[in-house]
């Protein structure tokens, strides 16, 4: 079965038409730019809006849009860049709130369940089987020209280690790009049957 959601080439009015979070002056429906969808085992889907709006959609299994929630902000339930989303068992929805450097956590009807901070700028985040969860961090490095004033002594990209309560338990990347086990840019991941990870680094 094939399925489309959204228009191609239009985009919702929330005052920004060229992917630049800054301009975002309202959350608007199905789709601005999105960056990232989950799909329930009912066939739900969730769908995060993030650069060019601050919103999670969600839809039927057909298609149908049943709402959603979020707004321009950094309060809870607001976003500045929902980059990436993951359903985990089926209940949890963790979203990457890259802007605000944090994780938000929410149950499937939008309730907020927690927030992960201490994060930087996150782009993806990874609920393992051994129960751990796996953030890849941006850091201050790339895009930086887009970027609010960056903290001192900026982070550059990364993967912490956390567990679900948010406690940091470790970070592996170092600051030279060109090393392996290195990161430019930690953009997406995924753990195989083994427990490897793998980790998309964009950029450079």
């Amino acid at each position: 079965m094939e399925l489309t959601l959204g228009t191609p080439g239009v985009h919702s009015d929330t005052g920004c038409d060229d992917r630049d979070w800054r301009k975002i002056e309202r959350a608007a429906g199905p789709f601005n730019s999105p960056t990232d969808i989950a799909v329930a085992s009912d066939g739900q889907l969730f769908v995060s809006d993030g650069y060019g709006n601050a919103r999670i959609h969600v839809f039927s299994a057909e298609g149908e849009v049943m709402g959603g929630w979020g707004a321009p902000g950094d309060g809870v339930g607001e976003f500045n860049v929902p980059h990436s989303l993951v359903l985990h068992d089926d209940q949890l929805l963790y979203v990457s709130d890259r802007e605000n450097s944090r994780v938000q956590v929410f149950t499937k009807d939008g309730r907020p369940a927690g927030v992960i901070g201490g994060i930087h700028r996150p782009d993806d985040v990874y609920p393992s089987p051994d129960g751990l969860l796996y953030v890849a961090e941006l850091g201050y490095r790339t895009v930086q020209a887009l970027l609010r004033p960056a903290p001192e002594g900026r982070q550059h990209s990364q993967v912490a280690i956390l567990t679900h309560d948010g406690d940091l338990l470790d970070r592996f990347g170092g600051p030279d790009p060109g090393e392996l086990g290195s990161f430019q840019a930690a953009h997406s991941m995924v753990m195989d049957s083994r427990g490897d990870l793998y980790v998309a680094d964009v950029g450079g």
